[in-house]
């Protein structure tokens, strides 16, 4: 895997015709460097657009299990968080895992560990159809509107409190909620993108992500 790059971060505003919010990343105002740092085999791509001239992919050699990118709360944020993107998955890999195979959204305290997330889930044989949602420890799945070949808009709505609880929004719908355990008002650090996994994926697999945003109440879709 390679090492992780940091390059400053951007305070510009991005080509977009919606509010930054919290941050927002769509690979057009700096690729990569919109973030605060990123991981793995990611790259800006004209073919992984969803939206404006350009996206992100990450791709696999058999090897390489993570592209991702990240932004900082600084300081520690102790207030609700709204996390949208939208993802594309082509159809024709098998992803050689069962249950699950990446987290593609996550909010990560350096103190508590994961506060909330969103990964892909396979039906047992390798091929995915729908997600797994997480607060703390607890989590529900869900597949209406998981489709391959095509984007989707997901987005994740942490609720700061004692406890927290999470909501999952597929395509602006809301798809399920689920409450935390009894860990209370704890903080959020990180906001990761992209695709952190343990595993092995093979040749060839890749996914698209863009529109990338994070802000302190629901967004919903994209503009236009």
């Amino acid at each position: 895997m390679s090492a992780i790059v940091s390059p400053f971060p951007s305070f510009s505003l991005p080509v977009s015709s919606e509010p930054p919010g919290l941050f927002y990343a769509g690979a057009e105002n700096g690729g990569l460097a919109e973030f605060y740092s990123y991981s793995g085999n990611i790259t800006v791509e004209t073919a992984a657009k969803k939206h404006g001239d350009n996206g992100y992919k990450v791709s696999w050699s058999g090897s390489l299990a993570n592209g991702w990118g990240r932004f900082l709360f600084d300081p520690v944020r102790e207030a609700d968080i709204a996390m949208r993107t939208y993802f594309y998955i082509p159809s024709g890999f098998n992803w050689g895992v069962s249950i699950q195979f990446g987290t593609i959204l996550e909010l990560l305290s350096d103190v508590y560990g994961t506060r909330a997330a969103v990964l892909i889930r396979t039906d047992g044989d390798g091929v995915p159809i729908g997600w797994r949602v997480y607060s703390n420890a607890d989590y529900a799945d869900y597949s209406t509107g998981f489709a391959l070949d095509t984007w989707i808009c997901i987005e994740l709505l942490w609720k700061y409190g004692s406890p927290d609880s999470v909501e999952f929004y597929v395509n602006n719908s809301l798809a399920v909620t689920v409450s935390g355990n009894s860990s209370a008002n704890r903080n959020v650090q990180w906001g990761f993108f992209g695709c952190r996994s343990e595993y092995t994926f093979p040749n060839g697999a890749y996914l698209y992500f863009d529109s990338c945003k994070l802000d302190s109440a629901y967004i919903g879709l994209y503009p236009g």
